[in-house]
């Protein structure tokens, strides 16, 4: 008898990418796999909604996330976000990617802890698992998710080999490799002159020094502009 086929799993991470790094690339690696997907979308957030806005502008964050992901197919760049006026919104995003995709293919956005404890900030939160999965990168000391948000997911945990199986509707946690990377702290080294070889793939860091992207002046200019636009 022939196996029946399981429809191969969408993951999506989104965030700003300001820049893309080592952390960032580890962890869609290792969530990818745990969710037995075959594939991992990176999506370029164009104006988040819920942060600070972007230092280097959407197309040097898309060229950084190409050159970063350069020779291998697992893990894939998707600009639409980028492409999309406005604040850039989640169910929006998934609501798109599920027509694209059709009804039967399990897609799943991977969030981080940090992520789900203001996930009742986002626009139309509680629609998110009628289009997709949830699954959420757990690490140590993160706030606590809102009481009401843990009410309202609790339903729909599930062990997250039910995830390539369904194509939306349940929650569960992955544990992955801790990395202490953050863009903020890649953008503060380069902004004092410090070298951030090993946090960023090679090709990147090439880029970042080509364009003096996030240097000691461009950051002096960028923080003098968010202080007049306050």
């Amino acid at each position: 008898m022939t196996k029946p086929q399981t429809p191969n799993a969408l993951a999506l991470f989104g965030g700003t990418f300001d820049p893309i790094h080592t952390g960032h690339l580890r962890v869609c690696l290792e969530a990818g796999e745990a969710l037995q997907a075959s594939q991992v979308n990176l999506l370029p957030c164009a104006i988040p909604a819920h942060r600070d806005q972007p230092i280097a502008s959407a197309d040097q964050r898309l060229a950084m996330l190409n050159l970063a992901l350069a020779g291998q197919s697992y893990l894939v760049a998707d600009r639409r976000e980028l492409e999309r006026p406005g604040p850039t919104y989640t169910i929006d995003t998934l609501q798109e990617i599920r027509a694209e995709v059709g009804a039967d293919r399990p897609v799943i956005l991977i969030i981080g802890a940090d992520q789900l404890a203001q996930l009742d900030r986002w626009k139309s939160w509680q629609r998110l698992l009628d289009v997709a999965h949830i699954a959420i990168l757990t690490r140590p000391n993160c706030a606590d998710t809102p009481l009401h948000v843990d009410a309202f997911l609790k339903p729909h945990r599930a062990k997250r080999q039910e995830l390539a199986r369904h194509p939306a509707g349940f929650v569960t946690a992955i544990a992955v490799t801790a990395l202490a990377i953050s863009s903020s702290d890649i953008r503060r080294r380069l902004s004092h002159n410090q070298s951030v070889r090993y946090l960023v793939p090679d090709a990147v860091i090439d880029y970042l020094q080509s364009r003096g992207l996030y240097s000691p002046s461009k950051s002096e200019l960028f923080s003098e502009a968010q202080r007049l636009l306050r």
